[in-house]
């Protein structure tokens, strides 16, 4: 079974797997020498396949594939965030030369909707991490405690992460055994908490809330800082002015602009909250993305000349 969704712009899904909001997508080859990938989403296992992008795309028609589980072409729709005006917002975030150069490096690079749930294991994961890492715990996780799924001949294809309820059910013992270190009690302590109040009743009022409102909430849950927080509400509650700050966004920023002050978490989302274009969140994965191509060097260049419309240090 399958689908063949279509997107505003165009669809670069190399570059948007790889762009730290997802881990447990792969790439496989296909016929005519071409790259599909392969990922679990909400305990089904899809195939995504896009046409090569090309800079004056207005539409592309992403192929999405069921190959073990339930899925539905709505889900589907959801999951690629097809209603986006894609082309409008990457118009509107090219306001200097650094927006311009970040969404100009990575045409078609995209946000992706995921369930609420499988972002939270993943962000609560991450914490002092680093993305190979973070895969080999979420496979671990899938492996030992989630759901295996099986293809249409009947064959084991993957595994899905367990529920609030399974992870609620083990110890974290557990957890710690399958390598998730001191992360074992804040996952464990956070499912057992959403296991008893239910997802949707916590985190569902999440997408309807302010964005301050929502990451305090995020926040309540052991293992979930600000950071964390940020992330689960840009990529799976349609938070789309969220900001994730890591190290590297960090460094961007100040080498990019002439900020001034302590850096606390903060006050950067004040500056970011003020100064930047909206929608931030899929800017913040354009200057990720630009970050980690120009590596430090390229970023310390950046200082020398800053971006001309870049805003003062909020006082």
């Amino acid at each position: 079974m399958g689908w063949r969704i279509v997107v505003d712009g165009s669809f670069d899904l190399g570059a948007t797997m790889r762009s730290g909001q997802v881990f447990r997508w792969d790439a496989v080859p296909s016929a005519g020498g071409s790259v599909c990938w392969r990922g679990v989403v909400e305990g089904a296992l899809l195939q995504l396949r896009a046409p090569a992008v090309t800079p004056r795309s207005t539409s592309a028609r992403v192929e999405v594939e069921l190959i073990a589980g339930e899925y539905t072409r709505t889900s589907a729709g959801r999951l690629l965030r097809c209603d986006d005006p894609y082309r409008t917002w990457c118009r509107d975030l090219m306001v200097d030369r650094l927006t311009r150069d970040a969404v100009s490096a990575a045409p078609g690079m995209r946000l992706l909707r995921q369930a609420p749930w499988d972002a939270t294991v993943a962000f609560i994961c991450s914490s002092a991490n680093n993305q190979l890492r973070m895969r080999r715990m979420l496979d671990a996780l899938a492996n030992r405690l989630g759901e295996p799924l099986l293809d249409g001949d009947g064959r084991v294809c993957g595994s899905a992460l367990p529920s609030a309820q399974r992870l609620a059910k083990s110890t974290e013992g557990d957890l710690r055994r399958l390598g998730l270190g001191y992360r074992a009690r804040t996952l464990h302590q956070s499912a057992c908490r959403l296991a008893d109040e239910g997802l949707s009743h916590f985190l569902g009022p999440c997408s309807d809330l302010p964005l301050a409102e929502a990451r305090e909430r995020l926040c309540e849950l052991p293992g979930v800082g600000p950071k964390v927080a940020d992330c689960i509400a840009l990529f799976s509650l349609d938070q789309l002015e969220a900001f994730p700050l890591d190290v590297w966004m960090v460094r961007v920023l100040e080498h990019g602009y002439p900020l001034r002050g302590p850096r606390t978490y903060r006050r950067l989302q004040r500056w970011v909250q003020r100064h930047l274009p909206s929608p931030r969140g899929y800017l913040q994965q354009f200057l990720y993305h630009h970050g980690r191509l120009l590596g430090r060097a390229g970023l310390a260049a950046l200082r020398q000349h800053p971006p001309p419309r870049a805003g003062a240090w909020p006082p």
